[in-house]
Formats: C-alpha cells, structure tokens, sequence
C-alpha cells in the first residue's frame, strides 16, 4: 500500500517522483520489510535512476538489493540486464551473479524444476565463458566457469570439447590432455 503512489509514479514514468516515493518508504519502514521486499524495493529505485538517466547509480542499486538478500532473483535478472550495454567485464560479472544465485537455489529443488535451473546455470555459465575467453582473454576465468558446468553435467561432450578447444589455445597441454583421459 505505502509503495503503490510511486508504483504509478513509476509506470507513468515519472521517475524521479517515484524515486522520491521509494526513499521516503525506505526511510520509514524498511526495518518493517522482509529482506525481499527491501531487496525488491532497492531493484526498483535502480529502475528509477535508470529512467532518471542514471546507470551507474541504478547498478549501485541492484548492487543494494543483492546485499541485502542474496537470493533475490529479479536483482541479478536486472543486475544482467543492465549490463548487456556495459563492457565485456561487466557482462561477465553480471553472467556470473545470476549463474551463483541459480547455483544458490539448486539444492533446494527437486525433479524437472531441479533440472531447468541447472540447464540454465549450465548456459549462463557457458556465456560467461565466452566471455571471458573472447572478449577479455581470460582462459583461467573461463575455465572455472566451464569448470563449474562439468561439476553439474560431467559427461557432456560439448563442454567437454569447450575446455579441451580453451586449454588448447592457451598452450594448456596437462589440463588439455586430462580432459581427453
């Protein structure tokens, strides 16, 4: 209810009323909120800033929200989505959030909702991994991150043929040689 003025602040695109809106509920009742609702009240106010023009502080933001509850999904979603227009870096490291936060909820799930979201930490850490290869010649970053697939899908060949192509390029005969053994 306290959020549902800068909610239509928001939709109207009116952002910096809304932003206003939000820091006015954070400031009276945040010690009220469940870390989600903070978590989600922060990735918000970084959709404001983001409309205010101001990218760098709608990471600061999102960056916020995930301190503040660490599982909360849609701030590394988000987290993500602000950095596809950001350097290869910050892609990277937005690719990595969300492949740690799906990571963080495995254990907690069972069957086909188990699987999904290790099929997608298995390609949201593949395309970090290309990153780091492509873009920021970082072998070693990528391979942890292919290093992390293979601990959820060991059998894989296409995987198993990215870290034999990774090792290989780098001049990485012990390791290039284990993924063949």
């Amino acid at each position: 209810e306290l959020l549902r003025p800068a909610d239509l602040d928001l939709t109207d695109k009116n952002f910096e009323a809304a932003l206003k809106g939000y820091q006015a509920v954070v400031l009276s009742s945040a010690s009220k909120m469940s870390s989600a609702e903070q978590a989600q009240l922060y990735t918000t106010m970084g959709r404001a800033r983001l409309g205010m023009g101001e990218r760098d502080k709608a990471k600061a933001m999102v960056r916020r929200a995930l301190e503040i509850d660490r599982m909360y999904e849609p701030a590394a979603r988000y987290q993500l989505e602000l950095a596809e227009h950001g350097t290869p870096g910050e892609q990277a490291a937005a690719l990595v959030e969300v492949a740690e936060l799906l990571g963080r909820r495995i254990p907690n799930l069972e069957g086909e909702s188990r699987t999904e979201v290790e099929e997608e930490e298995i390609e949201v850490r593949r395309r970090a991994a290309a990153i780091y290869a492509e873009s920021l010649n970082r072998p070693d970053e990528a391979s942890r991150q292919l290093a992390r697939v293979l601990a959820l899908r060991p059998t894989k060949q296409s995987v198993l043929h990215e870290v034999l192509e990774l090792h290989t390029a780098a001049g990485e005969w012990r390791p290039a040689t284990q993924v063949l053994e």
